[in-house]
């Protein structure tokens, strides 16, 4: 499997990091059920320098970065709404189970005539990846919930959402695809690779194109952030095991 993935790097990487980084990958590769899209050897210099990639594969849309801080920090500050969260979006939890699992509501404001977007999703943490790899990757993945606003309902109701309360609910488009996560490997004891990726439609006539390149255009700065506040103190989360 390693040597396919070398034949098919269009230029080979000369870092003397990027062999981990193409190890961590290759990792992913094996264990992940989503795999990022296929790198190549300039993209893996890129990152073992320092720099930020962004991929695209089809719909889908990936950004990778080595961060130089241990893997629970990285964790944390993914985990953190106050660096990761979407502006423009507004989301609130609304459950958690003791694995881990979460439910969040979310909505988006798009300009007018464009109704407002709205999910749910159903969070969960990746312990087999954790298992498989005996703790040096872990990950979070998202996906939508069908026919799940009404899950939301209670919550919305208590005004735990500022600003959007149930009969909102009746005002939305449901986002038919809405999908993602992070995937985090230790390189070493203070330095981890860092992965997000997404695949979202906004449904109606908004192309999923047009969403796929904007995310894609949003993915250094977020990358960035992340970096900046991963030695910072964040909210306590579970670990990649999940427990």
């Amino acid at each position: 499997m390693k040597k396919l993935l070398l034949a098919a790097l269009a230029t080979a990487p000369t870092h003397a990091l990027a062999g981990e980084v193409e190890d961590a990958l290759q990792l992913l590769a094996s264990h992940a059920p989503a795999p990022l899209p296929a790198v190549t050897g300039r993209d893996l210099d890129k990152l073992a320098s320092g720099a930020s990639i962004t991929l695209v594969e089809a719909e889908r849309v990936a950004g990778l970065r080595i961060i130089d801080a241990p893997l629970a920090a990285v964790w944390a500050t993914v985990h953190d709404q106050a660096v990761t969260g979407d502006p423009a979006v507004h989301e609130v939890r609304l459950s958690v189970s003791g694995d881990g699992t979460e439910l969040w509501y979310g909505r988006m404001s798009l300009p007018m005539p464009l109704a407002d977007r709205q999910w749910v999703v159903r969070s969960t943490i990746d312990v087999e990846l954790h298992r498989k790899t005996a703790g040096k990757a872990w990950s979070r993945s998202w996906r939508e919930v069908a026919d799940g606003l009404e899950l939301a309902r209670p919550v919305l109701t208590a005004g735990h959402l500022p600003g959007v309360g149930p009969d909102a609910l009746e005002n939305g488009v449901t986002t038919p695809i809405n999908r993602g996560g992070w995937m985090l490997v230790a390189l070493s004891d203070e330095r981890t690779l860092v992965a997000y990726h997404a695949r979202t439609d906004l449904g109606g006539s908004v192309p999923t194109w047009l969403v796929r390149d904007v995310a894609r255009g949003q993915l250094g700065s977020l990358l960035q952030r992340v970096a900046r506040s991963a030695r910072q103190p964040h909210p306590q989360v579970l670990p990649g095991s999940g427990a």
